[in-house]
């Protein structure tokens, strides 16, 4: 189990500005509200899993990047390895699709500053 860090607010805040550069083109997601956003703050999905399960226990699926859910009878799309347009197609094509998303994932800026109002209401 890897170590817990913690910091301060302040710190992350400083953390996050420097490296905004450096993430131009990711997705964002709001781990407060379980929000997953493009880039250009579309609202992707909303990810909710009422079984709760952990990546690590669903099957190892043929179709790389997906695993298997035994609790809800679902595939489960890993985003790590997605391009944004790919998750956005996906989501399209089935908006109940299930979606893991990872906080240390390299195509994902975790940010709790994402609007929520009017203009996003627009669902993909």
């Amino acid at each position: 189990m890897a170590p817990t860090l913690k910091f301060s607010f302040t710190q992350i805040l400083s953390h996050r500005t420097l490296l905004v550069s450096s993430m131009a083109g990711r997705m964002k997601f709001n781990p407060q509200t379980n929000q997953l956003f493009t880039d250009d703050g579309v609202l992707i999905k909303v990810l909710q899993c009422p079984e709760q399960q952990q990546w690590e226990q669903m099957q190892i699926s043929t179709s790389s990047p997906q695993r298997y859910c035994d609790e809800c009878s679902r595939t489960v799309l890993d985003t790590s390895s997605m391009k944004e347009d790919d998750v956005v197609v996906a989501v399209r094509a089935d908006p109940s699709t299930c979606l893991c998303v990872s906080m240390r994932q390299a195509n994902i800026q975790i940010t709790p500053f994402i609007s929520t109002g009017p203009s996003d209401a627009t669902n993909l």
